[in-house]
């Protein structure tokens, strides 16, 4: 239902957190603590507001089969990711080489990344279903 408090919705704190997770073991492969925390803060921030723009639509209570896809496509790091891919697509095919294409799997990493924490915020609400 819109205008419900997000963070009480099972939902949207499980895909907050998850992305926060997710965010962190995405930054990890740097084994840098400002890219931990700086890419772990990022992946959250995009969750909460794709969280807080499903909210608005499809609404969070919605079917999880237009719920995971409204949430994807609403969160700015998959946005991101697949921005940077389509401008960076001659590196991805292989027909740019050299330090321009140093950063090439950056894109399709945050758009896999940002797979994940719908996923964990669609068994999150269920869980909190369960429960009750």
């Amino acid at each position: 239902m819109p205008g419900r408090p997000i963070l009480r919705d099972a939902f949207a704190r499980g895909m907050v957190f998850s992305a926060a997770l997710t965010g962190a073991l995405g930054g990890s492969l740097v084994l840098n603590l400002g890219a931990i925390v700086a890419f772990a803060l990022g992946m959250a921030a995009g969750a909460a507001i794709a969280a807080f723009a499903c909210n608005r639509w499809p609404g969070l209570s919605a079917p999880a089969w237009t719920l995971w896809p409204a949430a994807v496509a609403l969160n700015p790091m998959v946005l991101l990711g697949a921005g940077y891919s389509i401008a960076n697509w001659e590196c991805l095919v292989g027909r740019t080489t050299g330090w321009s294409c140093l950063f090439t799997e950056l894109g399709p990493m945050l758009c896999g990344l940002g797979l994940v924490p719908p996923a964990i915020g669609l068994i999150a609400r269920w869980w909190a279903a369960r429960q009750r």
